[in-house]
């Protein structure tokens, strides 16, 4: 299961006709207790707006609702990751592209360039990543 997320936190998770295309960042607006139905949940916390497709059964650990691209969701849990995480991730694909790079190297110079190239990119994104912590 996913890390326990509070009001606030931004969070990402692929949407569910396809997960790998239709990725979502949001908010949470609301942390639903197991056993709540959202709807009850929202309510309480005086969070309104439409949810279309959600079930009013209540789910048996606690969820999350988040507002993203203006609307609400309610999506699974195993889904959701922080988005401090998104920034891991590409971090970790540019390193990854790169180091495939370097075996087509045919220079030590070359391979020197690429080093200076990722560490640029890799500090780039630790002041991005920074701006967006609290």
């Amino acid at each position: 299961m996913s890390a326990a997320f509070k009001v606030g936190d931004r969070v990402t998770w692929g949407g569910a006709a396809s997960p790998h295309i239709n990725e979502h960042i949001g908010e949470v607006v609301v942390v639903v207790p197991a056993g709540v139905r959202c709807f009850d949940a929202r309510s309480a916390a005086g969070v309104h707006g439409h949810m279309p497709g959600t079930s009013t059964i209540p789910r048996g650990h606690v969820s999350y609702v988040v507002r993203a691209e203006s609307r609400l969701y309610w999506p699974r849990v195993s889904q959701l990751r922080p988005v401090v995480d998104v920034v891991a991730e590409g971090q970790i694909a540019i390193a990854f592209t790169l180091a495939k790079q370097f075996v087509r190297f045919e220079t030590l110079r070359d391979a020197e360039r690429a080093v200076v190239v990722l560490a640029a990119e890799v500090e780039r994104l630790r002041a991005l990543l920074a701006a967006r912590s609290p």
